[in-house]
């Protein structure tokens, strides 16, 4: 399965790599890389309204678009590591301290990644089969959706609300008045759920995190 391949080689890489380049390389590295990503998700909407209109109704463009200025800033700050590494007084233990917390940066990220997933699976599992929508299941998946900061990012508030308001027309509403959840529901119907079902390790980076969490 791809997401157990990329479980082991987030975690497998990020514990290799802190075991030649110590802690300080790694966390700098994620840090520059994984800092500016969680802020333009904090701050979704000053990102919608930065980046062109033709992208702004495609999850997936933005998605990318953020990603890889996250892995442009991520090189910077291994560049930076590296450079300060070098200075013998940084040296020692820091790469013994670079395994545990960067392992278990790595692996709260996977958690992140997996309780994401988890949440598109509660929101729109429902709708694989059916075009039409209640009032009842549009006010569930709006409450799903923004049980998590990342869903409740992806999606335009604005366009559920008025997904929910269309539950009361006839003919009955319809998926089509949220482009990007049709969008969504291709990608998570051909990819993410057979991912997320087929996995050996998201069940138990869930319930371990889950776990930790309380």
């Amino acid at each position: 399965m791809i997401l157990d391949g990329l479980i082991v080689l987030v975690v497998g890489i990020t514990v290799l790599v802190s075991f030649q380049q110590g802690l300080l390389v790694p966390l700098l590295t994620s840090g520059f890389w994984l800092g500016p990503w969680i802020w333009t998700w904090m701050n979704w909407t000053w990102y919608l309204s930065a980046v062109p209109p033709t992208l702004r109704g495609n999850p997936v463009a933005l998605l990318t678009v953020s990603l890889v200025v996250s892995i442009l800033l991520g090189y910077c700050g291994a560049r930076l590591a590296i450079f300060l590494r070098h200075r013998r007084a940084l040296r020692g233990p820091d790469g013994l301290l670079g395994i545990f917390i960067n392992g278990g940066l790595a692996g709260l990220l996977m958690y992140g990644l997996i309780s994401t997933l988890t949440v598109f699976d509660m929101a729109v599992g429902p709708f694989l089969n059916s075009d039409s929508v209640t009032a009842a299941q549009a006010a569930v998946l709006e409450q799903t959706l923004e049980s998590n900061p990342i869903t409740a990012r992806i999606f335009v508030k604005a366009d559920l609300d008025r997904l929910q308001a269309e539950t009361s027309q006839t003919p009955p509403a319809t998926l089509e008045a949220v482009p990007q959840l049709n969008t969504v529901i291709g990608i998570y119907r051909d990819f993410v759920r057979p991912q997320l079902k087929g996995s050996r390790l998201a069940g138990r980076i869930l319930a371990l995190g889950t776990r930790i969490h309380r």
